[in-house]
């Protein structure tokens, strides 16, 4: 996945410096940032390059919120998520707390 992003702020900046670069979307999950990630066409019941939110990864599975109402699965295998990540396009956005 290409790393990029836009920071405005020096908390931004550092967040980014510490926590974001060099770590997988796994690592990023597991350290307690969910994501928001562009997957492949064929992810789930989709047939296009979409987006889902990933809010837990273990070694058995992995949360993702389809926003594609005909996906009500919640659960992934790791190796599943993996392969459907859009390693060129669709990004993936960090969601921060608050503070």
């Amino acid at each position: 996945m290409k790393t990029a992003g836009y920071l405005s702020t020096t908390r931004e900046i550092n967040f980014y410096r510490i926590r974001v670069i060099g770590k997988t979307p796994e690592q990023l999950v597991q350290a307690g940032y969910p994501l928001i990630v562009g997957v492949l066409p064929g992810f789930a019941k989709n047939k296009s390059v979409h987006a889902v939110v990933i809010t837990h990864w273990s070694d058995h599975t992995v949360e993702c919120i389809d926003p594609d109402g005909r996906n009500v699965e919640l659960h992934y295998s790791p190796d599943y998520v993996r392969r459907m990540i859009n390693p060129t396009g669709g990004g993936c956005t960090i969601i921060l707390p608050k503070k």
